[in-house]
């Protein structure tokens, strides 16, 4: 009668390469999340919030030299946040962060989410950011 009994250095090696397999299957699964449903594509804002905000941002900003406009408006549903790109003239860099700010409280009581506010150049060149 014999018995099959490993080598105590295969056990080892067995061991380590299932640890192995399952820190990488950790990884995959639980830390990247591949397994994960696709995030929702960001929503479109509903048309009278877009007006309201261009119109309240442009009602503050009316008698600034440095304010062009605002661009692009976007809702990200599943953070309860707006994004808001502002057009500033590129002279005023310096007043960019402080006009963001403002912005970004503004429509932040318009809308009752957070806002990141992004300034750009009248040719789309980044100024300053505002993210609460």
């Amino acid at each position: 009668m014999s018995s099959r009994v490993d080598t105590p250095w295969k056990t080892v090696f067995r061991l380590a390469v299932l640890a192995a397999l399952a820190w990488g299957g950790y990884e995959l699964v639980v830390v990247r999340g591949v397994l994960r449903p696709a995030p929702a594509a960001d929503a479109p804002v509903p048309e009278e919030v877009v007006r309201e905000i261009h119109d309240r941002v442009a009602e503050e900003y009316r008698n600034d030299p440095c304010y062009l406009g605002v661009g692009p408006i976007v809702h990200r549903p599943r953070e309860n946040r707006y994004r808001v790109d502002l057009l500033v003239d590129a002279g005023c860099a310096g007043q960019a962060k402080g006009m963001c700010q403002e912005v970004s409280e503004l429509v932040a009581r318009i809308t009752r989410a957070d806002v990141e506010v992004w300034a750009y150049t009248s040719s789309y060149a980044p100024l300053a950011r505002y993210v609460p």
